[in-house]
């Protein structure tokens, strides 16, 4: 009997045991394990679907990624970020956050939790694409850095509205020199808000030398409709013309190089950001484009077969013409790259959508955010 008895409580304790256990598992049931993150505290999936990248797939592609959250506040103001300075916000192929992908951090508010990062990734038209952002880690990895590809020249991103940077994002360290420009507010942070001909920013003097295909991008912002320039090489810098110009009587943008000429009649000139991209393929009559928010609004062609070589250095929104007269673009300008290649249709939109609504958690756009944990 005694025999009995303790068989019948070893095996009550056991059970006791299984359903407290089991009681222990039920209160995790529905979120994350521990090491949901890897070596962080906090993560999140953002998903992109494959209609934002057009008909085709772009590797290397530069993704702007946006939040504005509290919980992404340093952990000194009661945010999930543990470095002020925003070191340990990185992003991974996977959720086991093993491989890293190459960002660059543009701008980070440890006290409201607001920050702007550019990640390489591949943005796929065939399927739905998700990369990982984890954070919270006392001692984080370093960041594996240079989102931009090889065919980038230079990428210009110009301040957080309150101070002018006219550092070069990318490895060739093509950094600008400003001339009395002015810092303002810009489409994705800040940008140049200039208002004179005396305000403009140079870039280095033989950067943009050689011949190949160019494409050179801005998002600008203006409500004036006279002559004004965007981007312009003159002539004095090397021989080979490449303007950027917002046309004198309807505030066209038009493209100019060897005095033939590129127009859209798409106007811009009601005080909108735009997204500005013109592209050409070396040696090929009409192959210049006009991007205007990310749709080919070429109207007509007027470009004679010609090599780009002899480019030299190059004004941000300011030209001087061969009397002496400056023009200045009176208005914004933001976020300017020269690529060294004839960006694709696809890359250009798939851009446009990531920049001009890029998302938020809690608010999708071209990411849909959901916290792992």
């Amino acid at each position: 009997m005694r025999r009995l008895l303790l068989v019948f409580l070893a095996v009550v304790g056991l059970s006791v045991c299984a359903h407290a256990q089991a009681g222990l598992v039920m209160l995790g049931a529905g979120g994350p394990s521990a090491s949901a993150c890897g070596a962080f505290s906090h993560c999140y999936s953002l998903t992109y679907t494959a209609a934002s990248c057009g008909s085709s797939t772009s590797s290397g592609f530069p993704f702007l990624v946006y939040f504005s959250s509290a919980n992404l506040k340093d952990a000194g103001h009661g945010g999930y970020v543990n470095s002020s300075a925003g070191a340990d916000i990185l992003f991974y192929t996977t959720s086991g956050f093993s491989t890293q992908i190459p960002s660059e951090l543009d701008f980070y508010d440890n006290v409201n939790g607001i920050g702007d990062f550019w990640v390489q990734g591949t943005c796929s038209s065939s399927a739905n694409g998700t990369i990982y952002m984890a954070v919270g880690n006392s001692s984080p990895p370093s960041r594996t850095t240079n989102p931009w590809d090889a065919n980038y020249m230079g990428v210009w991103h110009l301040g957080n509205g309150s101070s002018l940077a006219t550092t070069d994002s990318t490895s060739n360290h093509n950094n600008a020199t400003a001339n009395t420009s002015l810092a303002g507010a810009g489409k994705i942070d800040g940008g140049i808000q200039n208002n004179s001909p005396t305000q403009y920013t140079t870039l280095p003097s033989g950067m943009i030398s050689g011949s190949g295909n160019r494409t050179v991008s801005a998002w600008v912002e203006t409500s004036v409709g006279s002559a004004h320039p965007i981007f312009d090489t003159p002539s004095s810098y090397g021989g080979t013309r490449w303007a950027v110009y917002q046309e004198p009587t309807n505030a066209y943008v038009f493209l100019e190089m060897y005095g033939g000429t590129t127009y859209t009649t798409t106007s811009i000139n009601d005080g909108n950001w735009h997204k500005i991209d013109t592209v050409s393929t070396n040696g090929t009559v009409g192959g210049t484009h006009i991007y205007i928010d990310g749709v080919d609004r070429t109207t007509s062609y007027n470009v004679p077969t010609q090599s780009l070589a002899g480019w030299g250095g190059a004004y941000i929104a300011n030209f001087s013409d061969n009397l002496g007269v400056n023009y200045d673009w009176p208005g914004g300008i933001d976020d300017l790259r020269v690529s060294n290649s004839n960006r694709s249709a696809d890359w250009i939109k798939a851009e446009y959508n990531n920049q001009s609504a890029p998302g938020n958690i809690g608010s999708p756009g071209f990411w849909t955010w959901t916290q792992i944990q």
